[in-house]
């Protein structure tokens, strides 16, 4: 019976959250807001900020999030966007999934006719006729790096859906994100030269003029024989571990703890930033934060002062919220 109720008060709680978030949102869900959204990425997953201009030189900036995920909400702007977050550039001809990466860039300085794509980004006025010319001629663009490529994708088994760097979901440290971990990608105005990482002064191919790269036969010996290998992931969202906070309520904000599968805590989730920590007589609602010097994962704050807290420490399991 107490195990019963113990659910039954978990999914109360967790129901009041989510209508609270999407109250926090407005309220409604009828709306659907349209947004640019993929992953930046060039071997490991970008961050900081990422911007998008439109046709008409609307600019939206937005920060990068985790794993190179970013979304921007382009109700009321004009499709292309051109987009830019490090040295790297895409271009979405309109809402969807665009990714940002060094074989982005190289599509758009091809389609563009130019290396020198930051001065079309950063021009005081957009060339709304220049960046209509880069969207026509995106799609042969990408035609041509994915020929030119074709035997370095062939040597390391990457799927076709792994092969399409401009609109395909992009895993970061897998597929082809992996392949970009192997290369140094310069983006200078004058050209883009892509090198072997582990020998920069080793070129693999760089672009012409215009834009346009040639990859030679060579590269496949220039290559290391297979794809570094991904990092080791947790293959579930739950586990144990043990917490131990003392003190009532608020009074334990700021206490901290080590859990003893740190890899399930690599960041704080959900769309709360909480985790739920749960036996059959408690649940707790905790905000969590990674303090970087010492690893360990910091309570900013309890959903409810009311919990007692006194000297828990058994195995708890986790739920992402």
């Amino acid at each position: 019976m107490r195990k019963k109720l113990f659910h039954i008060i978990k999914s109360l709680l967790l129901a009041g959250l989510i209508l609270n978030f999407v109250a926090a949102c407005g309220g409604s869900s009828s709306s659907t807001v349209q947004t640019v959204s993929g992953t930046a990425s060039g071997g490991a997953a970008l961050t900081g900020n990422i911007t998008l201009k439109d046709a008409k030189g609307a600019v939206k900036t937005v920060a990068i999030g985790n794993g190179g995920a970013y979304s921007i909400p382009v109700d009321g702007l004009s499709a292309p966007f051109l987009i830019s977050a490090g040295s790297y550039f895409s271009l979405a001809t309109a809402p969807g999934v665009t990714n940002v990466n060094p074989f982005t860039t190289l599509a758009i300085a091809g389609a563009a006719g130019t290396n020198d794509i930051g001065a079309i980004f950063n021009a005081s006025t957009m060339d709304s006729a220049k960046l209509n010319s880069i969207a026509n001629g995106l799609n042969t663009a990408v035609t041509n790096i994915n020929t030119q490529l074709a035997s370095v994708y062939g040597k390391y088994n990457l799927s076709t859906s792994q092969q399409d760097f401009m609109n395909s979901s992009i895993a970061i440290d897998r597929g082809i994100d992996s392949l970009f971990s192997l290369l140094k990608v310069q983006v200078a105005s004058t050209g883009i030269t892509v090198a072997l990482a582990s020998s920069p002064s080793t070129t693999l191919f760089s672009s012409d003029t215009k834009g346009s790269v040639t990859v030679p036969n060579t590269i496949l010996t220039q290559l290391p024989a297979s794809l570094p290998s991904p990092p080791v992931q947790p293959t579930t969202n739950s586990g144990s571990g043990t917490l131990t906070l003392s003190g009532t309520g608020s009074s334990a904000v700021g206490t901290s703890f080590t859990p003893s599968k740190s890899t399930y805590f690599t960041e704080p989730v959900g769309p709360f930033g909480s985790v739920v920590f749960e036996n059959d007589t408690l649940v707790l609602i905790a905000n969590l934060a990674k303090d970087t010097a010492t690893s360990k994962y910091v309570v900013t704050g309890l959903n409810f002062s009311t919990v007692a807290l006194t000297n828990y420490s058994p195995n708890y399991e986790w739920d992402s919220v």
